[in-house]
């Protein structure tokens, strides 16, 4: 647990910047371009994370766990590395057709939804799994933390009030893609990963070992992103825009975890390897960190919330929205602990895929009855209650497992 903590710890601390660069962005088209302009990048930035997922395929924990259970063995690890790009080379090929269709069936901008796409692959092109995988956080670390602060040079720099979103989002994607190809160049000359020639690609199988963690993922920035494009979709861009602003700062609080999730989930897959009742205890006790992290965020909020919306110039709805966000990210860290440091490091990715979809069906529900009616408190609203449905969806579950193993006689 001290290795654990020791990793989220140096994480949350490098990575501040990177933390702290959506804010920087937001305030940039805000202060430059106005409220609805931010409406506006917000609905393609939401599209642009469906696109990171997709790219992803589930990578974050498909491949960590495999190069985790052989660090050591450079072919085996090659194999996961070139599969895995493999995969998003097939995926960016129908990524792109896809757009052409939905532009020209919609009749959509076209630039923006390349922008969007863009910045997906970009984002997914980092090997964050790789160094997960072999436990050297530092690299991980150093890796968004430069991509984070050149994206932000850039924009302060060239972005004007004149310039549409896409171009934001471009400026976000590209210092990922050159990443990318210089940590691939990197492995290479260190020995560290096997010539693509010397490796076998089978894209089929890939695509069946990643597909169910892709689907919840999937679903899971549904969860977080629908919200945004529902809204985008039924009302002006200034009242996204009012969304946006609480939404941004919610997004910030929950990125600012994920280095305990992602610390935490190996070390749970390993504990549930060994026994049901160790994964158990390694889920309680590196749970409980992630609710000291929300306890410490909501008082953060608390203390510096006023600042942000008077710095920001956010309207007062935006705090309205901030409140029930705030419920939203609470039940999202409880089902952090409950779906993927529990189901799904215990090897129960099917009933966590479930899960989230219910939650997606009965989120997307209340955001078509409430937006129409109450605008960003409607969204907020139905996003609380859909974050809460997931949770009593696994619970449940695993209330029955747990009834289940006790009837065997298990511990």
């Amino acid at each position: 647990m001290l290795k654990t903590i020791k990793n989220a710890a140096y994480l949350i601390f490098i990575q501040g910047l990177g933390y702290l660069s959506p804010l920087i962005v937001g305030y940039l088209i805000i202060n430059r371009s106005g409220i609805e302009a931010f409406g506006e990048y917000s609905v393609y930035f939401s599209l642009a994370l469906y696109c990171q997922v997709l790219f992803d395929m589930g990578h974050q924990f498909t491949a960590t766990r495999r190069i985790a259970s052989d660090p050591e063995n450079i072919s085996h690890i090659s194999a996961v590395y070139w599969n895995a790009y493999a995969v998003k080379a097939v995926m960016l090929l129908l990524g792109v057709l896809l757009i052409f269709v939905v532009a020209v069936t919609v009749s959509l901008d076209t630039s923006q939804l390349l922008a969007a796409l863009g910045y997906g692959v970009a984002a997914a092109g980092l090997p964050i799994w790789f160094f997960h995988g072999t436990d050297r956080f530092r690299q991980v670390a150093l890796l968004i933390f430069a991509s984070r602060v050149t994206s932000l040079v850039v924009i302060l720099l060239f972005y004007t009030s004149g310039d549409s979103t896409a171009k934001v989002l471009w400026h976000q994607s590209w210092p990922n893609l050159l990443l990318a190809v210089g940590v691939a160049l990197v492995l290479r000359r260190s020995g560290s990963l096997n010539a693509l020639s010397k490796v076998s690609i089978n894209i089929r199988e890939e695509f069946r070992g990643t597909l169910h963690v892709m689907s919840s993922s999937l679903g899971g920035s549904a969860m977080a992103n629908m919200p945004l494009l529902v809204l985008g979709i039924l009302k002006s861009d200034y009242i996204v825009g009012v969304y946006a602003g609480a939404d941004r700062l919610i997004k910030v609080l929950s990125s600012a975890m994920m280095p305990i999730s992602q610390a935490a989930f190996p070390v749970n897959s390993a504990r549930f390897a060994d026994s049901t009742a160790a994964g158990l205890r390694s889920v309680i006790q590196l749970g409980s960190l992630l609710l000291v992290a929300f306890v410490i965020m909501v008082a953060g909020v608390w203390l510096l919330g006023d600042l942000y919306f008077q710095h920001f110039q956010l309207p007062d709805e935006s705090r309205d929205v901030l409140l029930l966000l705030l419920g939203w990210l609470f039940w999202g860290v409880m089902n952090n602990i409950i779906g993927i440091q529990g189901l799904l490091a215990a090897g129960y990715g099917n009933v966590y895929n479930i899960s989230v979809w219910g939650a997606v069906a009965i989120t997307l529900a209340l955001l078509v009855l409430l937006v129409p009616k109450l605008g960003a408190i409607g969204t907020a609203l139905a996003v609380l209650l859909g974050e809460f449905s997931m949770f009593l969806l696994m619970s449940c579950y695993s209330l029955w497992l747990k009834v289940k193993r006790h009837g065997r006689g298990e511990t």
